[in-house]
């Protein structure tokens, strides 16, 4: 976000960084130097019936019109599905050009027809454009995020402060797992891994699990880890930011999760030199080359991933040139030009062609 807002001056654009609230994300910006300015103070559409969204959208419309109108907005670019609904209609009656960014996997036709009110859509990966109704899949256009390190990661320091504070010694094997505590990103299936890897090591290996405790799971997670005589080597280790050094503390990096729209972690991993075993499906396939960038697995065979796993853990060169081609693969597919020159080129297009 953060560079997208810095370099696109650079391509002609300024941006406005509009919030509706004053909060974590505008303390964010202030800590990065990046000013913002406050939305109408309107009632923000929330998710619910269709005659109450259109109603909404309407209501705020001509606040938001004389705000837009007011600071010579061309374009409004949206990136949550509360923004798309209170903006879009706003946006059509401004004469402003509208982009509409989804990040995750949407069948639903409601959103299809509202997408009609969207001059461009942009999306993460060619799984979730074809995930979309017919109208908004006409309009998408894949721009995978950017993603590079903010500051360099020193690997054999990152993993002697895990090893520290997991309580184990050098010759421990550390399997991770970094994704917040959902059904959707299977931590439960995390533990079936675990627990076939747990079978072959013994006491050298650690999992420890990086992210928000959600929905009730962790209590699970937990007991089932006892049940499956996991609970030495399993450890929740809450959200951690920034998270680069803790995943380059991990010697492999296992990615259970499936229907994810692409995989920001994966890249992440890549970058930080983690060799990474995720599930063959989905986003997941277009962020890993199967035995060059990463391992592919069927999403229901741990002991296929524990095979995978094993694998990289014993055989140093094809861990070494794994982790190698897959640093090229992360710099040049989701560097932040890269991603600055697609948008930019998505922005000049709905500038320069009539509606």
């Amino acid at each position: 976000m953060v560079p997208v807002i810095r370099g696109m001056a650079g391509r002609g654009f300024r941006s406005l960084v509009v919030l509706h609230r004053d909060g974590p994300l505008a303390q964010f910006f202030a800590n990065e130097g990046i000013a913002w300015i406050a939305a109408p103070d309107v009632r923000v559409v929330e998710a619910g019936a269709i005659s109450a969204q259109v109603m909404g959208a309407a209501q705020v419309a001509p606040a938001l019109v004389r705000f837009l109108r007011q600071h010579g907005v061309v374009i409004v670019h949206t990136n949550d599905a509360r923004m798309h609904f209170t903006w879009a209609l706003a946006a059509r009656f401004a004469g402003c050009r509208f982009v509409w960014h989804q990040r995750s996997a949407e069948p639903s036709r409601r959103l299809g027809h509202y997408a009609r009110l969207a001059d461009a859509v942009i999306t993460i990966s060619e799984f979730c454009r074809s995930s979309f109704a017919p109208q908004m899949a006409s309009k998408a256009v894949v721009i995978k995020d950017p993603n590079e390190l903010s500051a360099a990661v020193d690997r054999a320091e990152s993993r002697q402060r895990l090893l520290a504070e997991l309580g184990c010694g050098e010759a421990t094997a550390i399997v991770g797992y970094v994704a917040n505590l959902t059904r959707q990103k299977r931590p439960g299936f995390f533990l079936d891994i675990a627990g076939a890897i747990h079978a072959r090591l013994g006491d050298a290996v650690r999992f420890p699990m990086f992210g928000e405790k959600r929905s009730g799971l962790a209590e699970e997670i937990e007991a089932r880890a006892g049940v499956l005589g996991l609970g030495g080597v399993v450890r929740l280790m809450g959200p951690r930011y920034p998270i680069e050094p803790w995943i380059a503390g991990c010697d492999v990096l296992a990615a259970p999760a499936t229907a994810e729209g692409f995989g920001r972690t994966l890249v992440e991993a890549m970058l930080v030199g983690t060799p990474v075993v995720a599930s063959d499906d989905a986003g997941h396939r277009e962020a890993i080359r199967n035995g060059k960038t990463g391992r592919l697995i069927a999403p229901d065979n741990a002991e296929g991933f524990a095979d995978a796993v094993m694998a990289l853990l014993r055989d140093q060169g094809m861990r070494l040139e794994i982790t190698r081609q897959a640093a090229d693969f992360a710099r040049s597919e989701f560097s932040n030009v890269r991603h600055l020159d697609r948008l930019a080129g998505v922005y000049r297009s709905l500038v320069v062609s009539p509606r």
